[in-house]
């Protein structure tokens, strides 16, 4: 199977498991243009090595003609609740559907079974691409296209960012070695949607396990 890379937490932690069970064939993760690509792709290519998981980069400049806080063309919200609808601005249109397309379109190319994504019932508040009904209707599409020969992989569609982090720490994932900033400058500002959902999810399991 081939997984959809960031270098955040959602989607290394389903590498991880994924890895564990022996279901990775490859790694992939999008240059699209937005501010915060350049320093997740570098937490994204020290797990994918350190699993010793091919791992592709696939360029695409969304940013010449698409329109979003994450692409430079408008600022991104800061010190808001991650469920904000101020939050709506960070949306890419129609990003997952681009980048499972072409994820897709590798799997069927290098022989693998199908696509996994780490979209989580917490991003489904603000982002229509990581909702059910597109988990469903975008399956049938990578079937249909694919000829029943892949499927669409998306196990956290029901888990929250916390249950996510629980799993990750239980399985041995280093949580704080991944990268999750929308700003996207070496140190994380600390004040955007997913800086605080991030604090918020790592502190939440880190005060139980105390």
């Amino acid at each position: 199977m081939v997984i959809l890379l960031s270098g955040g937490i959602d989607s290394t932690v389903l590498l991880y498991q994924m890895a564990k069970g022996g279901h990775i064939d490859h790694a992939l993760s999008f240059d699209y243009g937005a501010r915060h690509n350049r320093m997740e792709i570098k937490y994204a290519k020290k797990h994918a090595k350190r699993l010793n998981i091919p791992h592709g980069i696939i360029k695409l400049d969304l940013s010449a003609v698409l329109k979003s806080a994450l692409l430079g063309d408008i600022e991104v919200p800061q010190d808001i609740d991650y469920a904000d609808p101020m939050q709506a601005l960070t949306i890419v249109p129609f990003r997952n559907p681009i980048m499972l397309s072409v994820a897709a379109g590798y799997a069927l190319s290098v022989g693998s079974d199908g696509v996994a994504i780490a979209t989580h019932k917490t991003d489904q508040q603000i982002y229509p691409d990581c909702r059910p009904e597109f988990n469903e209707a975008m399956a049938n599409v990578i079937e249909i296209v694919s000829e029943g020969k892949l499927r669409l992989y998306a196990p956290y569609a029901e888990m929250s960012k916390v249950s996510i982090v629980r799993l990750g720490m239980e399985i041995g994932v280093d949580i704080r070695n991944t990268y999750s900033c929308y700003v996207g400058e070496e140190q994380p500002c600390g004040k955007c949607g997913t800086c605080t959902e991030r604090d918020w999810a790592i502190n939440a399991c880190l005060t139980e396990g105390g």
